[in-house]
């Protein structure tokens, strides 16, 4: 815990002092756009494996499965600064492009996110606790829909065994069409 503690300190020294050389409203510029973007994913990632490092075993998979989450937040930076709503005076991402770079990162994040989510034991019996209030249909929070029993449109083909713990905690699935 103290090294976790420690960690987090050392991240926020190395980020407040990287903005203040940084470009943008609180750096004074020393350190122009690249130099910066560069500082900041290797802080990041120093930062991810540390945390990897001193994390339990069984914990270290949720760090890697929510890497998908810092690439975005690194990717998204870029079309943010290089766009059209920059401080700078000209900028290489016309207004148009921003979006579509933007909207495939977008997708492309969502799909590794899909991919890399898995079912933990609180997950697990959230989606339990969610099923015997309200069976496969619910609301995020495990409350019984008021459209239970009813279908909400397009007839499933899977049993509802078969549906993702996510598609019942969400209430994606409104119900099982025989």
């Amino acid at each position: 815990m103290i090294a976790c503690a420690v960690i987090g300190i050392v991240m926020l020294a190395a980020v407040l002092v990287t903005g203040y050389f940084g470009p943008g409203p609180i750096g004074n510029g020393t350190l122009t756009f690249y130099p910066f973007f560069v500082t900041i994913t290797v802080e990041v990632a120093l930062f991810t494996a540390a945390t990897w490092l001193i994390s339990a075993p069984d914990k270290r998979p949720q760090i890697v499965r929510s890497l998908w989450f810092i690439v975005m937040l690194l990717g998204l930076y870029l079309p943010s600064y290089l766009g059209p709503f920059s401080t700078q005076p000209h900028t290489p991402i016309t207004f148009g492009l921003d979006q579509v770079i933007v909207i495939v990162l977008g997708l492309i994040m969502f799909y590794w996110a899909v991919a890399f989510g898995y079912l933990t034991p609180e997950i697990e019996e959230i989606v339990n606790i969610a099923e015997q209030r309200g069976g496969e249909s619910s609301e995020p929070g495990g409350l019984a829909s008021p459209n239970a029993g009813k279908s909400c449109g397009k007839a499933h083909s899977l049993p509802p065994a078969r549906f993702t713990p996510h598609q019942k905690l969400m209430g994606r699935v409104c119900s099982y069409t025989r």
